[in-house]
Formats: structure tokens, C-alpha cells, sequence
């Protein structure tokens, strides 16, 4: 018997077990289930660099390290730095706006311990960024040293 469809909301809903307990869907996941994942995902991130100024900016960099990398021909293994870390600061980033989002939801009044989780959040981010920003400093540091070397010989 074919499973009913499910809406956005609860499309992730367990099943009911034999005994009346949530169990894990009884059916593997086909490839129109795998393809509406990824649409979820692909929303997600909509939310984010909509709803978050962070993310914007992490676009605008994103966007600049590539077209950096791609002119001054980074190395393969640079390319593999430069994608982890980018990789890095974006899951980072959707794991504290979903924490956030989540907390909000379920605590919508001040509490300290909600902001404690918040600002732990956020750390985890600031922490990812920071990493990035080294990764970066050690690829494009050397490149842009002897782009500006003209600029200041005498």
C-alpha cells in the first residue's frame, strides 16, 4: 500500500511501530525522496542569506575567494583548503540559525541560558570564521604581497 504524501511540515514525521511507538520509515528513501531533500537544503540556505546579514556577507566572500583563487590559479591543494574552509564557515553558520530559530521558537521570552546556548552558537561561528580568515592569509597573503611590491619600490 502506497504511503499518503506528506506536506513540507511533517515530511520528516516517524512512522508508528507495531507497538504504537514512533519507529523510522518503513520504506527506503527513493530518488524523488533524495531529490526533495535537496530542495529542503536548497531552501534552507535561501533562508539563510535572506534572514541573516552574516550570511550576505559570507556570499559576497564566498563569491570573492573564488574569483580570487580562479585568477591567481591556486593549486589543487589550495583549492581544497579554500573549499573546506568556505565549507566550514557556511555549515557553521546554518547550524547556529537553526539553533537559533529552534531556541527562539521554543523560548520566545528572554532567558539566560537560552542566551548562554546563543552566544555558544555564535562563537562556534566567529571560531570558523577566524580559521578561514588564516587559510586565507597563508594562500592569497604571499600573492597580494607581490601584486603591491611594485607599488611601493622606490
Amino acid at each position: 500500500m502506497r504511503q499518503p504524501k506528506t506536506s513540507h511540515k511533517n515530511r520528516d514525521a516517524l512512522t508508528e511501530g507495531p507497538s504504537g511507538e514512533p519507529s523510522p520509515r518503513s520504506r527506503p528513501l527513493g530518488l524523488r525522496d533524495r531529490l526533495f531533500s535537496a530542495r529542503y537544503a536548497l531552501q534552507g540556505i535561501a533562508v539563510l542569506v535572506r534572514t541573516q546579514p552574516n550570511a550576505r556577507i559570507e556570499l559576497v566572500s564566498t563569491v570573492g575567494v573564488i574569483t580570487g583563487g580562479l585568477w591567481f590559479g591556486l593549486t589543487a591543494m589550495e583549492w581544497c583548503a579554500v573549499a573546506l574552509s568556505i565549507a566550514l564557515v557556511w555549515t557553521a553558520e546554518a547550524i547556529n540559525t537553526a539553533f537559533e530559530f529552534l531556541a527562539d521558537a521554543a523560548v520566545p521570552h528572554r532567558h539566560p541560558m537560552i542566551g548562554h546556548a546563543k552566544d555558544a552558537a555564535a562563537a562556534g561561528v566567529l571560531l570558523a570564521v577566524m580559521g578561514t580568515l588564516a587559510v586565507g592569509l597563508i594562500i592569497f597573503g604571499p600573492r597580494f604581497l607581490a601584486l603591491a611590491k611594485p607599488l611601493f619600490a622606490g
